[in-house]
């Protein structure tokens, strides 16, 4: 579908990028972990890839391990509220952050903008403000532009 609309459009094919909240960034993470080399950078917000039933208390991995070592080729950087009351942020961004070992992430304590403090899983806040940066300032949104699919 992106190659079709590239195909008509004045589209940069080297720098599509893959950005969502929640189930969105559990489905970035899913196309870019199908597509490793397809997409110039990944940000996943508060990815919602670990379902727990409320009811039973099981838990169900929507990604394996191994679809999220995929990412290791994409260049990737995680933004989550570790206060997130829907996605658990060590059963999710925290474990893949970990098990990547080259991924960026932001994680904040909580949601709070302009003084106003939103529940804890509205994290694509702060993506949206473009709010995330480097040690060196480099903002999330200059980041991804600076990304290039090789």
């Amino acid at each position: 579908m992106v190659d079709e609309f590239a195909k008509g459009h004045d589209v940069d094919t080297s720098r599509i990028y893959v950005v969502g909240p929640s189930n969105g960034g559990y489905m970035a993470m899913r196309l870019a972990s199908a597509y490793p080399r397809y997409f110039a950078a990944n940000v996943p917000v508060c990815a919602a890839y670990v379902l727990k039933d409320q009811a039973t208390g099981t838990t169900q991995r929507m990604l394996t391990d191994a679809q999220i070592l995929r990412l290791r080729s994409t260049p990737t950087w995680f933004v989550h509220a570790t206060n997130d009351p829907v996605v658990d942020y060590q059963a999710t961004t925290g474990r893949a952050v970990r098990l990547l070992g080259n991924a960026r992430l932001t994680a904040y304590p909580n949601v709070v903008w302009n003084g106003h403090e939103f529940p804890g899983h509205w994290s694509w806040i702060y993506v949206a403000r473009n709010d995330p940066q480097t040690a060196s300032g480099v903002t999330i949104w200059e980041w991804m532009a600076k990304q290039r699919r090789r």
